[in-house]
C-alpha cells in the first residue's frame, strides 16, 4: 500500500490493527496487548488446541509462511514442540497454487 502511494503517512502495524478493531467491531485493545507470533505456530496452535486431543502430530503446509512452506510439530498437553521445518522451494502449496 505504501509503495503504491508514498505520500501516505507511515503507520506502525500496531496502530493499523488497533484502528481496524476499534472501527466497526468497536473493540478497544491496548497496543501493548497485541502479540506477534509465527504464521505456522498460529495455525498449529489453533488446530491442536481445538482438536481436544492430548497428544497428536500437527503438520502445517502451505505456499509460504514467513520462512517455511511446511512445519511439523508434536502437540502434547496444550504445548507444541517443533520437530521439522521445510524451506519454501519444495512446497506442496506451490504445486497447488500453480495448478488451480
Amino acid at each position: 500500500m505504501y509503495m503504491l502511494n508514498p505520500l501516505l503517512p507511515l503507520r506502525k502495524s500496531r496502530e493499523i490493527i488497533t484502528g481496524c478493531l476499534s472501527g466497526e467491531p468497536g473493540i478497544e485493545v491496548p497496543s501493548d496487548r497485541l502479540l506477534y507470533s509465527e504464521h505456522h505456530v498460529c495455525q498449529a496452535v489453533s488446530s491442536f488446541i481445538r482438536s481436544g486431543m492430548k497428544e497428536a502430530p500437527v503438520v502445517v503446509m502451505g505456499f509460504r509462511g514467513e520462512a517455511h512452506s511446511t512445519t511439523i510439530f508434536r502437540g502434547r498437553d496444550e504445548r507444541l514442540e517443533r520437530l521439522a521445518t521445510y524451506n519454501l522451494d519444495p512446497s506442496l502449496g506451490k504445486f497447488r497454487e500453480n495448478n488451480i
